[in-house]
């Protein structure tokens, strides 16, 4: 589990369902995979329908067994099924096989007549084994394009024009959309209902499986996403074929653009305080607080950090005593500015305690701090009592004032034999030092200073003591 902050702002398109379905997003296919079949057995896929689930007056006569259960999967599938529908041969006339996530209706004897087509059927359903299989699929989703495997394994030769098999998707409102079987059937109130549809034939590919990618093209209706119709057919056109064709079908997917969301950026300087740019659509802002970490207290004395005193500047001594933050609520953050009124960028703070070995010069410098809030532990959800949120960075920063690191060395000789005169010289580490009129000035403190004699020369004695500082 990818560690989360409780405090968060998200955003999110608005976005609404009509009827019964408006309170559930409905993004996927079920029993795309076609691995459960406990309706029916090895006859019929949970959530769909065919020829032998159809209603109308003659549905007895041209309806029936069109459909079963395969073990021929496509390639790379972990699956152990596919779904099989197969064309056949009634009194000279060849009747197609279908599947549908919706019903189709045999209302007239010739395949063209617009008594015959499949609908999304919102209150039907067929029930057998204790398992109901609706006639309609919801859904709410906007997807870009829809993924199925195919395998089509004609049954004869001489097809002529009709050669293909066909997969359609349409996503449409909350009513009874109608798939006619043929386009010039339908009419202005059924095209009103169509949010968006993708449709492909599909040609003989010597019997093997391929995947399809077929994109959905959206309407201009005002209507929301209520229902999908997915529809296959083992000839494109209806009554058209051999008998004994057959289209398998496996892995029906939906693909989406990725989501770009709205870029919310929290303001310079602060911890908690967010803000993003309003896009040409209404937005939902979902702000989820948790609490603020905070200090530890001794006393009733909040353990904030305090001003470090005597601190030398290069030194690695840490200019501040570090405060103590309550268990288990977060990590304290410095950062070390100069100015006493300017905030520093939040990439500027660190959990390293600061010291002056940074700083150069001396001189007051301003430490400015907050508490950065713990993430929810790794495998736990969020709570008050797990996850917090980062404190404001302090209102007033701590002044330190760094010491002066550099001070001077006044030689002062007991005879006129001086070190200017040559009869010495002087090192300050390993580089030579000049002095001057008796001085060596800005000697860094903890530096090694060594005098030595020159040729001829002897240093009896010398003696060092400190000076008060002015």
């Amino acid at each position: 589990m990818k560690k989360k902050r409780l405090l968060t702002l998200l955003v999110l398109l608005v976005t609404a369902a009509t009827g019964a379905w408006a309170q559930t997003e409905i993004t996927t296919i079920p029993n795309g995979d076609f691995e459960t079949w406990t309706y029916d057995g090895e006859d019929m896929p949970n959530y769909w329908n065919s020829n032998a689930t159809s209603d109308g007056s003659l549905n007895g006569i041209m309806g029936g067994k069109q459909l079963k259960r395969s073990t021929d999967v496509r390639p790379g599938s972990s699956g152990q099924y596919s779904c099989s529908i197969w064309s056949k041969s009634t009194m000279g006339v060849i009747n197609i096989g279908i599947l549908t996530s919706g019903r189709i209706h045999f209302g007239s004897a010739s395949h063209t007549n617009n008594a015959n087509y499949i609908y999304s059927d919102r209150d039907g359903s067929n029930t057998k084994n204790n398992v109901t299989n609706p006639c309609a699929m919801p859904f709410t989703g906007k997807p870009t394009a829809v993924k199925v495997w195919v395998k089509y394994v004609q049954g004869g030769t001489g097809y002529g024009n009709y050669a293909t098999a066909k997969f359609s998707a349409i996503i449409h409102g909350d009513a009874d959309y109608v798939a006619y079987n043929l386009a010039e059937h339908d009419n202005d109130d059924n095209k009103a209902l169509v949010v968006a549809s993708a449709e492909q034939e599909i040609a003989y590919n010597n019997g093997e499986w391929e995947q399809l990618t077929i994109p959905f093209n959206y309407t201009d209706n005002n209507v929301d996403p209520a229902y999908i119709l997915i529809n296959a057919y083992t000839n494109a056109y209806p009554g058209k074929g051999k008998a004994h064709d057959y289209l398998y079908i496996d892995d029906i997917e939906l693909e989406y653009a990725p989501e770009t969301g709205i870029d919310v950026k929290p303001v310079a300087g602060k911890t908690n305080e967010w803000t993003f740019t309003m896009p040409a659509s209404d937005v939902e802002i979902a702000p989820i607080y948790a609490p603020a970490a905070q200090f530890d207290t001794k006393d009733s004395k909040v353990l904030a950090p305090t001003a470090a005193e005597g601190i030398y500047a290069e030194s690695t001594d840490s200019i501040v005593t570090p405060g103590t933050v309550a268990k288990g609520q977060g990590t304290l953050m410095y950062a070390v500015g100069t100015s006493a009124t300017e905030v520093p960028a939040l990439t500027a703070f660190s959990a390293t305690l600061p010291t002056a070995k940074d700083i150069t010069t001396a001189g007051d410098v301003y430490v400015w701090y907050y508490i950065k809030g713990a993430d929810t532990p790794e495998g736990q959800d969020p709570t008050a009592e797990n996850t917090f949120n980062d404190s404001e960075i302090c209102a007033t920063p701590l002044k330190v004032t760094v010491l002066n690191n550099k001070f001077d060395i006044q030689f002062n000789a007991a005879n006129a034999n001086t070190i200017e005169a040559g009869k010495a010289t002087v090192k300050v580490g390993d580089a030579a030092a000049e002095v001057k009129e008796g001085k060596l000035e800005g000697v860094k403190m903890g530096s090694k200073v060594t005098v030595t004699a020159s040729e001829g020369y002897k240093i009896r004695k010398a003696a060092a003591k400190k000076q008060q500082l002015k």
